[in-house]
């Protein structure tokens, strides 16, 4: 059975005249998207999908659907396949082309000032007490104002905005901004019925354990708001994580 085909088995009662058309598409991230016309719902679904167990497309039908027809989320639908996908060997084999896709990646943890790992190495000794095993660490070729930094858990992969490979700001900013990201990959997603929550209660506790979050918050907002620094971070400001 195609995929349009699966699709069509579980299209909503009330779009019975609707043709349904549904392809595999060449996205960066796992992401589907879909277009509604009088006669016509067109949807594109992610070829990570190609090749995934049946059970598993028809759970992403049953929950679009849901989504296209403003429907009651089908929980055990989404649960099976949000499981499916977040699991370290669904992306496996998708690892090198999903690298390849993501063109704004610098592929290396060495900044013109900066160097990622030497953040880690700092911040799993003070706050991980050393258990984490050091992801593949990389800072954007652009400097983005608007993300700053995204996690991947199941690629065990973080990625930092060039934005902060700048002596201007201060190294405890680019400690916080790593510290949240590495969060992700300890603590994970705490599922509440149809909904992923990613920053838990749990998690913005461990996040204000860092000693300086409250300015680091600070600048975060002034950086995504496109207010620049000037001049250089003083030793003082720019003392990143304390040594234990």
């Amino acid at each position: 059975m195609g995929l349009s085909e699966i699709f069509e088995a579980y299209k909503p009662e009330r779009l019975s005249r609707t043709r349904v058309s549904a392809r595999f598409y060449a996205y960066r991230d796992l992401r589907h998207t879909w277009r509604a016309s009088q006669n016509l719902i067109d949807l594109r679904i992610s070829d990570y999908l190609e090749g995934a167990p049946r059970e598993i497309l028809d759970a992403l039908a049953t929950y679009l659907w849901s989504r296209i027809g403003r429907l009651p989320i089908p929980l055990k639908a989404k649960r099976r396949y949000d499981q499916f996908t977040a699991q370290p060997t669904f992306w496996a084999p998708h690892r090198a082309t999903y690298l390849a896709r993501s063109q704004n990646l610098l592929r290396s943890p060495v900044g013109a000032w900066r160097d990622l790992r030497v953040s880690f190495e700092a911040l799993n000794r003070l706050y991980f007490s050393g258990r984490l095993a050091r992801p593949e660490l990389t800072w954007t070729k652009r400097r983005s104002h608007t993300r700053l930094g995204s996690s991947h858990p199941p690629l065990n992969l973080v990625v930092i905005s060039r934005v902060f490979d700048d002596p201007r700001i201060p190294s405890y900013v680019l400690d916080y901004l790593l510290y949240h990201e590495l969060l992700h990959l300890a603590l994970g997603v705490e599922v509440r019925g149809s909904y992923q929550l990613w920053h838990s209660a749990e998690f913005r506790a461990a996040e204000h354990e860092f000693h300086r979050w409250e300015e680091a918050e600070g600048w975060l907002q002034a950086i995504a708001d496109g207010r620049r620094p000037t001049g250089r971070a003083t030793k003082s400001e720019g003392r990143g994580v304390p040594q234990a």
